[in-house]
């Protein structure tokens, strides 16, 4: 079978700018219906507010999570707007001050003048940071995130990925060690027509050394949507097997991993090598590689073993899940 967190998509079908102006979307548009957890599998807190509801195309809803709080409203346009206008005048008043009083309180008019234009900058960049809060829903065809966002967070984008669109997913992660020390994780999902054309990627970093990150990180929104994506290949998976009898995981250019019923076979720069069921000694997964350890150690070049890049194949979660049931091992 075929650093902040970002998200590329095709244009024509992943992202799209929906609101200009937030002030006239409705909100809590959206309520989880019995069964549906956040990204993480954990219940979903009352108080989310899902400011846009799934699209119908991703069909019934697995996951979701919001980093908007029901109270937790946006300041709006017109607050925004008058507050830094207010700002400006007092930051003009303190000049306008301080140019008729100049020169018989130079000392005092410098500290207020200082703190004053001071503090109306902080002021002034306070109101003008941006805000992002996201939406994301992960469904049983599909997955999309919607983005509360702009300088006065009155935009909300959203981009989207169909299922049945693409062929093959990457996930690859980079374990940062510093002084010995874990320093966090950098992750990188992509997934890809069957023509090999980008359609999605979900990438950036989170810090949690075992299990999960917190729910509010992206990658866990990029976690649930490989599981369900890899749920959506079991279909494809059963029909491949029935019709060529194996499944075929691409790894890189020329190197390929063909899993079928009792065997497994390897091929790198058009060299196959087959491994019967019987002659695996062990599969493990170990930083981000896949070892086959062969009973007799001085098979495959007196190694002894089979290993490839588990970031390189494409659709490595369904092989994972496909090793025990064909091969009778648990990686």
């Amino acid at each position: 079978m075929k650093q902040q967190p970002s998200v590329q998509g095709n244009q024509s079908t992943a992202t799209a700018l929906l609101d200009m102006d937030f002030r006239h979307a409705s909100r809590s548009q959206w309520k989880p219906s019995a069964g549906v957890t956040d990204h993480r599998g954990d219940a979903l807190q009352p108080d989310r507010d899902f400011f846009r509801p799934p699209t119908a195309q991703i069909g019934r809803i697995l996951s979701a999570f919001s980093t908007l709080r029901v109270k937790q409203l946006p300041i709006p346009p017109i607050i925004r707007y008058v507050a830094i206008g207010a700002c400006i005048a007092a930051g003009a008043i303190c000049c306008l001050w301080g140019v008729a009083h100049g020169e018989r309180m130079e000392g005092p008019v410098m500290i207020v003048g200082g703190i004053g234009g001071g503090g109306m900058l902080v002021l002034i960049a306070m109101y003008l940071k941006p805000t992002e809060h996201r939406c994301t829903y992960v469904g049983e065809r599909g997955a999309v995130r919607y983005r509360l966002t702009g300088p006065l967070a009155n935009r909300v984008i959203h981009d989207s990925i169909d299922f049945q669109q693409v062929a093959e997913l990457r996930t690859g992660q980079i374990i940062r060690i510093t002084y010995g020390l874990y320093d966090g994780t950098t992750y990188d999902f992509i997934w890809t027509s069957p023509t090999g054309e980008r359609i999605y990627r979900l990438k950036g970093d989170y810090r949690a050394e075992e299990g999960l990150p917190e729910s509010k990180n992206l990658y866990c929104f990029a976690h649930a949507a490989e599981a369900a994506f890899t749920t959506h290949l079991f279909p494809l998976a059963k029909a491949a097997l029935e019709r060529d009898g194996f499944l075929h995981f691409d790894i890189a250019s020329a190197e390929w991993v063909r899993l079928a019923p009792g065997f497994l076979e390897l091929c790198r720069s058009g060299e196959i090598t087959r491994i019967e069921a019987d002659e695996i000694k062990s599969c493990t997964l170990e930083d981000g590689e896949f070892q086959i350890m062969h009973r007799d150690v001085t098979w495959f070049s007196r190694k002894g073993k089979l290993s490839f890049c588990y970031g390189k194949m494409a659709n490595a979660r369904l092989f994972l899940l496909s090793i025990d049931r064909l091969l009778g091992l648990q990686s």
